[in-house]
């Protein structure tokens, strides 16, 4: 378990390295941090606590860690999210990167480019969009959604249901159980889970 102050800690760490140069950053930390509906964030926005919830706009990128974090809004920059469980059923411009053991793209959510997660359990509901390449580590993923480009996955358990419109390279553990190259997007119907 890690203690909440350790937590903030290490995401203020993480943020002040990531953020480079000199430009605007809003810094918001607490056990709950909300970003109302109706809130623009005109900057970065780096956030660290309990539960994160952000309703509202982020026009540069959103850096988070937390036990729980949902964002309903829109991240017009990129995303960094770490958390037990990370929800996204909003939109992001940009790059997602998501650690967590639970990470979910809800019907609804939007990716406008890459995809990168690393967790237990990682599920692109039927309804969420990855413009380009996705590219999950795990225990088990299941992919529900529409990825536009190149799907890679490493993970203990993979169903695939979703369309993946480009390159698609998987492993079950130690095994390679698939490379193939689908030009035209398509329905799987492929499952590895265990049992």
């Amino acid at each position: 378990m890690i203690h909440r102050k350790s937590l903030r800690a290490r995401t203020l760490l993480m943020a002040a390295t990531l953020s480079g140069a000199a430009s605007a950053v809003a810094w918001r930390t607490g056990d709950t941090v909300t970003v109302q509906k109706s809130e623009v964030i005109q900057d970065d926005l780096y956030v660290a606590g309990t539960d994160v919830r952000i309703d509202g706009t982020v026009n540069g990128d959103l850096i988070v860690g937390a036990q729980n974090v949902t964002i309903n809004g829109e991240v017009r920059g990129n995303l960094w999210a770490s958390g037990a469980t990370v929800i996204l059923n909003g939109k992001v411009l940009q790059t997602a990167r998501l650690a967590g053991s639970t990470i979910r793209l809800q019907n609804g959510a939007d990716v406008g480019r890459d995809l990168l997660a690393a967790g237990s359990d990682i599920e692109l509901a039927s309804g969420s969009v990855i413009g380009r390449d996705v590219a999950l580590g795990g225990s088990q993923a299941r992919l529900n959604g529409r990825v536009t480009r190149n799907a890679y996955v490493g993970a203990n358990g993979i169903k695939v249901a979703g369309v993946i419109g480009g390159n698609a390279r998987m492993a079950v553990g130690d095994t390679q159980i698939l490379t193939a190259n689908w030009m035209t997007p398509g329905t799987l119907g492929l499952s590895f889970l265990p049992g």
